[in-house]
């Protein structure tokens, strides 16, 4: 290999790896943000929906690659200890993706609170299907 031939390919390693740390600096803050206004968003949401005096608090991040669809926050009482888990789930719904909301406590009960749209589309079937499914993070996540 010549010299130009080196330093073209040297060149082109270099520009790759400036876009993947450019690409991973934006993403981090991003990510952060949209957790941030995702739990603001949930927390009026809880409060509407008869959890008064709930929040959902840190973002939990999962270990499973499966549940791609699904964001988790620490439940919070107002005293501000641990109640449980708030999974903010996207859901495909007759109507197209519906965000749904979830509420697991420490007893591992988990309840379907609702949808952020009226006329949610959602079947029951759905409904139960998401509620196993969330019984089985639950617990992985209390591990």
């Amino acid at each position: 290999m010549e010299k130009k031939e080196i330093y073209k390919a040297g060149m082109c390693i270099m520009a790759c790896l400036f876009t993947a740390f450019l690409l991973i600096l934006i993403y981090v803050p991003t990510e952060k943000y949209k957790a941030k206004k995702i739990a603001e968003e949930i927390n009026l949401f809880l409060d509407k929906n008869g959890k008064k005096g709930y929040k959902a608090a840190d973002a939990v991040i999962l270990k499973s690659p499966v549940q791609s669809g699904v964001i988790v926050f620490t439940l919070k009482d107002k005293f501000e200890k641990d109640a449980g888990f708030v999974f903010f789930v996207r859901i495909t719904g007759v109507c197209g993706p519906v965000p749904a909301v979830f509420v697991c406590d420490m007893q591992n009960n988990t309840d379907f609170l609702g949808t952020f749209f009226d006329g949610s589309c959602l079947t029951d079937m759905q409904i139960a299907y998401w509620l196993s499914r969330l019984d089985i993070l639950s617990e992985e996540l209390r591990k």
